[in-house]
């Protein structure tokens, strides 16, 4: 089994295990793939089965983690606007994580695992 095949393999059972079993034996399963995790020598692929894990999360729940990067903090108002704009754009509910980046000079840029929208003077600025 190649590597991407064990992490997928690996956070399918831990949200198996979630959704499957009752409260009480939840902790000695995690216990369990953990001594797997170790056992494997997969212990530094934690990252990505943390991801895999969110992934497939999201999937369960139709959500998009966002990152929404502006060149000031934005205003209430706005970030709910853009918000309402994303989910249109992605059929998804969202996660957000707001940035600021005062390179971007004005404006803002979104992305998501599989989407991504530029409107910043920055990212503009090369077009011109």
């Amino acid at each position: 089994m190649n590597k991407q095949a064990l992490i997928r393999t690996i956070a399918r059972s831990v949200e198996k295990c979630e959704q499957e079993l009752p409260a009480a034996t939840q902790t000695a399963a995690a216990e369990l793939i953990a001594q797997k995790i170790i056992s494997w020598g997969m212990v530094s692929h934690w990252p990505e089965i943390k991801t895999e894990l969110k992934r497939l999360s999201n999937l369960k729940s139709n959500t998009a983690d966002v990152t929404i990067t502006s060149a000031r903090e934005l205003k209430p108002a706005l970030r709910a606007d853009i918000e309402t704009q994303i989910k249109k754009e992605t059929n998804k509910n969202l996660h957000t994580n707001y940035l600021v980046d005062p390179g971007l000079i004005s404006g803002v840029r979104a992305e998501t695992d599989t989407w991504m929208m530029r409107a910043s003077v920055h990212d503009l600025l090369p077009k011109l």
